[in-house]
C-alpha cells in the first residue's frame, strides 16, 4: 500500500488522520482479526494512530524507530521549505544518514543506493505533505495510555529517535521491553 504522496499515489492532502484511515479501511476490507500493529518511522506513527482511533484492530504494538512526537515544528518547517524550494535531491544524503547507520552504509552499499533512488523519485509535494503530517502529530497522551502488549525497537544510530526517546515510553510502562541495535532508522533492514 502506498502512503499518500509516495509511490504511485497522487499529491493529495496528507494528514495523519487520513493516513490512519487508509490503514484501517484496508484492515476492515480484508476483515483482519486484531493484529500486532507495527511500523517504522512514520509507519509507526500511523500505527499509533490506529491504536488511538481503532483499538479494536490491535492485539499488541511494536513501537519501531519513532516516538509520539518527532522533533519540533521549526525543524519540520525548514525541511518542508527546503524540499518545496529545491527538491529532495539536496537533502537526500542527510535523510539517508538518518535512515541508515554509518556501518550499514559502508557494508551494504546497494541498499542505501536503492533507497536513495526511491527517495529522490518521491514527489517533493508528497514528501513535504508527509513531513507536515508528522510535524502536526503528537501521540504523547496515547503512549501514556497504551494498555496492550508493547515492545520498543530503536536503532542506536538513529539520530531522530535515539534510544533516549524510548526511555520515556518505559517510564509510562516499565514492562515495555526495549530492543536496541546498531542501526539507523531502518532497523528492519
Amino acid at each position: 500500500m502506498d502512503k499518500r504522496g509516495h509511490g504511485l499515489s497522487d499529491d493529495s492532502l496528507i494528514t495523519m488522520d487520513l493516513l490512519v484511515a487508509d490503514v484501517t479501511a484496508l484492515m476492515d476490507h480484508l476483515s483482519l482479526p486484531p493484529a500486532l500493529i507495527c511500523g517504522i518511522s512514520v509507519g509507526d506513527m500511523i500505527s499509533q494512530g490506529v491504536l488511538a482511533q481503532r483499538p479494536d484492530l490491535a492485539a499488541g504494538v511494536v513501537l519501531g524507530c519513532t516516538w509520539a512526537r518527532i522533533a519540533d515544528d521549526a525543524g519540520w518547517n525548514a525541511r518542508i521549505d527546503a524540499v518545496l524550494r529545491d527538491g529532495i535531491t539536496p537533502v537526500a544524503d542527510a535523510i539517508l544518514g538518518r535512515w541508515f547507520s554509518p556501518d550499514f552504509m559502508i557494508r551494504e552499499k546497494a541498499a542505501p543506493a536503492m533507497y536513495g533512488n526511491m527517495l529522490i523519485r518521491t514527489s517533493p509535494v508528497g514528501y513535504a505533505g508527509l513531513c507536515g503530517a508528522i510535524r502536526d502529530t503528537d501521540f504523547t497522551d496515547l503512549c501514556r495510555a497504551i494498555g496492550l502488549p508493547t515492545h520498543c525497537v530503536v536503532g542506536a544510530d538513529d539520530s531522530a529517535t535515539p534510544p533516549r526517546t524510548f526511555a520515556a515510553t518505559r517510564r509510562f510502562d516499565s514492562r515495555c521491553p526495549l530492543s536496541t541495535d546498531r542501526t539507523g532508522r531502518t532497523s528492519a533492514l
